[in-house]
């Protein structure tokens, strides 16, 4: 008799998985999860009839030694099928997205772009008003002025198979202020165009320099600059460049590609997805709680930062020089503690950090320079990594250190006893007495050495300067269908 084999239960739940996943965690694009990951099922399956029939020829029992079954076969073209049309048509989406739209014959597939301009409009507000902005699709710049009003321009891109339909479509969509009270809200009314017409808005906004600001939208980027009450954005897709606001900011983004903001006289929560995110001069406590794929900077906050994602956690109590963070590699240099991380894969580069400094990863390196009396309290660990501390030479510290494979290198006399067993070692003891130094790692090298002179310019982080604003963007002029033919 055929034994049946276990991969078809597992394939079941694995697609239970991917559908709860989608429950739990509705942000995550479970076809784009399928997308790129779907040729591991066919690793897998492999990889489990493989063991099968090893195990069955091993036994010397031929029930699963004949291989893949004519129905398991048919099974596999199914997934190969529906793996490479989901692939296929995410990757047309990706095009869709990063190239623009698709011609055909010179025409531009789901019509063609008409620009209108958008009148100025004025709207008296007092100097402590909300104002709310809704713009779905598109860009807005937010400048605080001295004003006593609030003032709006710009142009209009619709995207429509005919002339008439993006006149249509510009009619129905027209630009308004709904004033209640102290909220003055500014609608762009997209949602009021259907019929596969597109609608992208671009705005130059002035505001009152007191107001508090929240702007709303689905695609588009957001500069908001001199804004003394609070700033709130939320977006599904947003780029977000934020300058001398003072008032607290929120940030809601579920992915954007820059989060950037400098000169903020309170404080800063950012939450969502995105790559990059820049804070400078910030006054005020920042907390960061999301996904973020890029390059993470801080420079110059006044008050604790706290950071949270699915891999990496850190706090820290302030942070007078800067820290960087990428997906392997974290940095910080001139900082406050109490100073916590926690990582399951990152090498992790301390400078000057005092108090004290706890660093927990499952896998990276760690390197600790202190030039500063007094040395701080350290509680280093590593799974896979070796550890790095270098101290002025008049430190003093009690210190407990221990490798399980590895070796220990002691630049500090024999104040510090070193043992061995077998690949393992240990270095304990005390220089002086002072803070606990703790390190320890099951796999790499242990080192504490003395810093050399000027050891701490050559680890540090260059400052960076922040990117400067986007010019504005000039209005384009209106493009005809014979204009859009001949592209």
């Amino acid at each position: 008799m055929r034994r049946s084999t276990i991969v078809v239960p597992l394939l079941l739940i694995a697609v239970g998985a991917l559908f709860l996943i989608n429950n739990l965690r509705p942000d995550l694009s479970l076809l784009r999860l399928v997308a790129r990951y779907w040729p591991f099922l066919l690793i897998a399956w492999g990889v489990i009839r493989l063991a099968e029939i090893s195990i069955s020829a091993i036994g010397a029992d031929s029930s699963t030694t004949r291989g893949m079954s004519g129905g398991e076969w048919a099974l596999v073209a199914l997934v190969i099928f529906f793996g490479a049309t989901i692939q296929g048509a995410m990757g047309l989406a990706d095009n869709w997205s990063h190239f623009g739209p698709i011609r055909i014959h010179g025409m531009r597939w789901l019509g063609q772009p008409f620009d209108y301009p958008i009148p100025e409009q004025k709207q008296d507000a007092p100097k402590s008003a909300h104002i709310i902005i809704e713009n779905l699709r598109g860009n807005a710049r937010i400048t605080g002025t001295g004003a006593d009003s609030v003032t709006v321009s710009g142009r209009k891109t619709i995207r429509a198979l005919r002339q008439s339909d993006a006149d249509a479509a510009n009619k129905q969509s027209l630009l308004d202020f709904a004033v209640q009270g102290n909220r003055v809200t500014i609608r762009t009314n997209q949602e009021r165009v259907s019929g596969g017409r597109e609608i992208t808005e671009d705005l130059e906004i002035t505001v009152p320099r007191g107001t508090s600001v929240e702007v709303h939208g689905r695609y588009g980027d957001f500069e908001i600059s001199d804004i003394d009450g609070e700033v709130d954005v939320d977006s599904d897709n947003a780029g977000v460049r934020l300058q001398n606001i003072g008032g607290r900011i929120r940030v809601d983004t579920r992915r954007s590609d820059i989060i950037r903001a400098s000169n903020a006289a309170a404080g800063i929560e950012i939450k969502g997805g995105g790559q990059d995110v820049e804070l400078e001069n910030i006054k005020g406590q920042v907390l960061v709680n999301g996904s973020y794929s890029g390059d993470l900077q801080f420079r110059n906050v006044e008050k604790a930062i706290h950071f949270e994602s699915p891999r990496t956690r850190f706090e820290v109590g302030r942070l007078s020089g800067q820290a960087r963070m990428s997906l392997g590699d974290f940095s910080i240099s001139d900082a406050v503690g109490p100073f916590r991380i926690t990582a399951k894969s990152k090498d992790v580069h301390l400078v000057n950090v005092t108090n004290s400094a706890e660093v927990d990863v499952k896998r990276g390196d760690i390197d600790v320079v202190s030039t500063k009396m007094p040395v701080p309290r350290l509680n280093l660990r590593t799974a896979a990594g070796n550890i790095d501390v270098a101290l002025p030479a008049q430190a003093k510290f009690e210190l407990h250190a221990d490798t399980r494979r590895g070796d220990i290198n002691n630049d500090f006399g024999e104040g510090l006893k070193q043992t061995s067993s077998g690949r393992s070692a240990n270095l304990a003891g005390s220089v002086g007495g002072g803070p606990l130094i703790q390190m320890e790692t099951l796999r790499g090298d242990i080192t504490v050495r003395r810093a050399g002179a000027g050891e701490e310019l050559g680890r540090n982080l260059t400052p960076v300067p922040p990117k400067p604003p986007l010019p504005p963007k000039a209005p384009r002029p209106k493009v005809s269908n014979l204009e859009v033919q001949t592209q």
